[in-house]
């Protein structure tokens, strides 16, 4: 057998008698050995597939190969290259615009199906017959969950947010960042920690606004792609499968003069900057120590001053032109962040604020506490339950966010939420023989379901109509020896 390296991603294997057809070896990033490449090794024969204008073919992997160091599945001979050597060589639009279209047929399929998946740019290839190769989906999960942090950092990072837990979701954010980086030459993001690749993809969906960095992208591939990178939940498999005609149709690139491309750029550098105000407002928040005593102050002298008054004398909130989907999913993430500006400017006056009352109330506690002991005490929900739910901290938000669009017109929008909402509990409902300073902390969860209706305001789309239902009843739990438990508290009796 004669291994000849074609790239770092590939390998051309020609076996022992010239009867025997070669094989192509494509790199899982792996390292080869261990436990990693054992479950590798025993899902490989689930093997992968071409896509190419809606059919399939199969890839199988015929073996596994150790070299370098590193782990290799082995098929059929083909001609092509990985998704990372493409944008790494920046080809010409004729090529980009082939792959880019085949990239969307080929996750059309994904959503369709979720049998085979786009592993990750480095191990995912496109072929010179203009085909792409995905692999069955615990294969491709588990070569991704296994590789090592300098790769994941690569190939995976500026692809694919921590916080987007469907397939659909996945399939479609993964390749329009892809498409970010073919029109723009740049990755989405970069970071050397999941939690600083989850920040920059979170200040890019704000406002994603492709034309500041490719102002000839056409329209109706930067307006989608926009949408893609802000809603994912609103794309299945029909609209991913029409972006990729749109591609064809449309191009990646219009004909147009620098005087036209200085206005796209300057209309989509205003949009993205309004966007990155309002993030930059809630890291502000985040990161001033004892100082925020004193801001706490104000926002309870502010806070009997109606936000729309003071809203209305201002410019445009950086929620303006979001379309429903993306303002809901906008919503859940302020709440979750204790963001209650960034929640009023989504609301109609009068409408929800009890829930900005409250969040208000919450963040300025916080912060008070913060300030006078340098510990913050409340945490998003999500973030308590993944730090193994410390005594220390206290729950407080929506998690499990779940978004769909119910209806969709001109002159209104309904969007259904449901979720589960964590508060901390308090103890005015123990029984009489209770001792407060003995008992462990208590909590309360509510799997709640909003209808939220949209209509046009002044400055794009705003919450007009919000009604909350129960999907089922609250629960009080307390946290004993590092778990949660059910409880029954009885009313206190004076």
């Amino acid at each position: 057998m004669q291994v000849t390296r074609l790239s770092a991603q590939r390998l051309k294997i020609t076996l022992d008698t010239e009867a025997d057809s070669p094989l192509l070896g494509i790199a899982t990033g792996v390292p080869a050995g261990g436990f990693p490449a054992q479950k590798i090794s025993a899902l490989a024969r689930n093997g992968g597939i071409l896509i190419r204008d809606g059919r399939s073919a199969p890839w199988p992997v015929q073996r596994l190969l150790e070299h370098d160091d590193e782990l290799f599945l082995c098929g059929p001979f083909i001609e092509g290259e990985t998704l990372e050597e493409f944008l790494a060589r920046y080809p010409g639009e004729d090529e980009r615009t082939a792959m880019s279209a085949a990239l969307f047929d080929a996750q059309g399929h994904v959503v369709e199906h979720e049998s085979h998946i786009l592993v990750n740019i480095g191990t995912s290839l496109w072929t010179a017959d203009g085909e792409i190769l995905l692999f069955e989906i615990t294969l491709a999960r588990e070569i991704d969950r296994y590789l090592p942090l300098e790769r994941r950092q690569v190939v995976l990072f500026p692809y694919l947010p921590g916080r987007l837990t469907s397939v659909a979701e996945q399939t479609t954010y993964q390749a329009a960042a892809i498409l970010w980086q073919v029109l723009t030459g740049e990755p989405l993001c970069t970071g050397a920690t999941e939690t600083e690749r989850d920040e920059c993809h979170h200040r890019i969906r704000r406002t994603p606004a492709v034309r500041r960095l490719a102002p000839e992208t056409p329209s109706p591939v930067a307006d989608e792609l926009e949408g893609m990178l802000s809603a994912p939940q609103e794309y299945g498999a029909a609209e991913l499968q029409a972006m990729g005609r749109t591609i064809r149709h449309s191009g990646l690139a219009d004909a147009i003069d620098e005087t036209e491309a200085q206005g796209r750029r300057a209309e989509a550098t205003e949009r993205y900057e309004r966007g990155q105000r309002s993030t930059s407002r809630q890291a502000f928040f985040r990161t001033r120590g004892r100082t925020m005593l004193l801001l706490a102050v104000a926002v309870l002298v502010i806070a009997s001053v109606p936000f729309q008054i003071i809203r209305n004398h201002l410019q445009a909130p950086a929620t303006a032109g979001m379309a429903p989907a993306e303002l809901a999913q906008t919503f859940y993430a302020a709440w979750r962040e204790m963001d209650h500006m960034t929640m009023d400017e989504i609301l109609a006056r009068g409408v929800g604020q009890d829930i900005v009352r409250e969040v208000t109330n919450i963040y300025v506690i916080d912060r008070v506490q913060m300030a006078q002991t340098m510990q913050q005490r409340m945490a998003p929900a999500d973030e308590w339950l993944a730090a193994g739910m410390p005594a220390d901290k206290a729950p407080y938000g929506p998690i499990d966010v779940d978004l769909s669009v119910l209806r969709r017109g001109e002159s209104e929008a309904v969007v259904v939420a449901t979720y589960f909402l964590w508060r901390p509990a308090p103890r005015d409902t123990m029984g009489p023989n209770d001792d407060a300073g003995s008992e462990p902390p208590l909590y309360s969860r509510a799997n709640r379901r909003d209808q939220l209706t949209f209509t046009p305001a002044k400055w794009g789309w705003e919450i007009t109509e919000m009604e909350t239902t129960f999907v089922s009843p609250p629960e009080l739990l307390e946290l004993i020896d590092g778990e949660l438990e059910a409880v029954t508290v009885s009313p206190r009796r004076d």
